[in-house]
């Protein structure tokens, strides 16, 4: 049997692809993620036809169905293609899903991550309107179109351990090295964090080069002891996403039962879990008071970091710095960052 796990972005899918990497073949072929992949629809064919010519093989990457930050508009085209490739194969599909009031915040801090320079709310009007943000007209599509045998949906929750699910379904055993900590690929930056990295990445100061350690600064140094509990979206973007797919996680469950009742019980649950309230806004501004309150924050962390002769002349300089001229604070404190991660 072959399997093709199609992600979804946000679900666990760079866990379950370094877990795969880790752990021996086990008589299979793996076919994940590699930098430089070709990312053209050839590229996507050959990587499919190295599976499709394999007894036992488990395909992996979430950007098989196209961008998350474009709703997932190359699905049908995708799913065309996966027919196509794997003709007269035995296939299935597994695909992890988790609310849209949870999952659509967490892609767009994925975005801003990358180096995207849209804000929030321009984020949200880019993408309210795609289809295929309702689960259940994806997997609609997924069950229609693709002739797999089986389509497995799983509920991302945070009680759930994706890595260890996700090797049991592909019936790989036990995944090598793993736990509910011990695989984590993809480190989020909180809400609070967005605007300052929203800057920086709008500063044409900054290569290529460069980029990739503002990045992981934000992920391995800031995002520890950030503030958590907020959302970057404002109240009323979170009100739109629970009215506009509220539903479709309750029509996903139903989905989901004709197939495998226990999954469906779990969905209901996480849906019991939704926010009833909206979570308090981060803000969308460097002057907003809780972003000013993550300047400072990361102002103590990143001069603890920095071995220099004098720590306190640094705070002070920085403060100062904040006092005088804020909107120029990201990009400085980059600076500084960039020349201590050369050194």
């Amino acid at each position: 049997m072959i399997t093709i796990h199609c992600g979804l972005h946000k679900t666990g899918s760079s866990s379950i692809q370094l877990a795969l990497e880790l752990c021996s073949t086990r008589g299979r072929t793996i076919v994940t993620p590699k930098p430089g992949d070709d990312r053209s629809e050839q590229g996507w064919r050959e990587r499919l036809s190295k599976v499709s010519r394999a007894q036992h093989a488990v395909f992996s990457d979430e950007n098989f169905l196209g961008s998350p930050y474009a709703g997932y508009q190359l699905a049908p085209e995708r799913i065309a293609m996966l027919r196509e490739a794997l003709h007269g194969a035995r296939y299935q599909i597994v695909v992890y899903i988790r609310p849209q009031l949870d999952w659509l915040p967490s892609v767009y801090l994925q975005s801003v991550q990358e180096g995207m320079t849209t804000g929030p709310e321009a984020f949200w009007a880019s993408i309210k309107g795609q289809p295929y943000l309702r689960w259940t007209t994806l997997l609609d599509l997924l069950q229609r179109e693709s002739s797999a045998e089986r389509v497995i949906a799983r509920a991302h929750t945070r009680s759930r351990d994706t890595v260890h699910d996700f090797f049991v379904q592909v019936g790989l055993g036990k995944p090598s090295r793993t736990g509910p900590t011990k695989i984590r690929e993809n480190i989020s930056i909180a809400a609070v964090q967005a605007p300052l990295l929203l800057a920086l990445n709008s500063d044409t100061g900054f290569s290529g080069r460069e980029r990739p350690y503002l990045r992981n600064t934000f992920q391995n140094i800031l995002a520890a002891g950030a503030r958590s509990g907020l959302s970057p979206f404002p109240v009323g973007i979170q009100v739109e996403i629970v009215e506009q797919f509220g539903s479709d996680w309750s029509e996903l469950a139903e989905l989901v039962a004709s197939t495998d009742q226990a999954e469906a019980t779990i969905v209901r649950e996480s849906l019991a879990l939704w926010r009833a309230d909206p979570l308090p806004f981060a803000g969308s501004t460097l002057d907003a008071p809780l972003i000013r309150e993550e300047m400072l924050r990361s102002l103590r962390t990143l001069a603890s970091e920095v071995v220099v002769p004098s720590r306190e002349g640094i705070r002070r300089r920085m403060a100062a710095k904040l006092r005088s001229d804020p909107r120029d604070f990201p990009a400085a404190v980059a600076r500084a960052l960039w020349r201590r991660s050369a050194t």
